[in-house]
């Protein structure tokens, strides 16, 4: 009961928010990218999200708000990193 407490207040909304930009150009591209191409692009940005996350966790002792803090990040660089592919 106590697992499923805490996995509850972990913020998978950051790592979802991190791989919607990489398949929003995939489907853009859908016709020139093959799926298997967007693994690597897939694994750094939830990777990156995750060290964001346990750091900010270290910094604000609360996954709701180091959740909000990546999301904060994750959706201001999302049209920079769009803009430049």
């Amino acid at each position: 009961m106590q697992v499923i407490n805490k996995l509850s207040k972990f913020p998978f909304h950051s790592i979802l928010l991190s791989i919607y930009p990489i398949m929003n150009l995939f489907g853009r591209n859908i016709v020139y990218i093959a799926f298997e191409d967007t693994f690597r692009s897939l694994a750094w940005s939830v990777a990156l999200v995750i060290v964001l996350l346990l750091g900010f966790y270290v910094i604000l002792k609360d996954w709701e708000k180091a959740g909000s803090c990546v999301c904060c990040l994750c959706s201001c660089s999302s049209p920079l990193v769009t803009s430049l592919i």
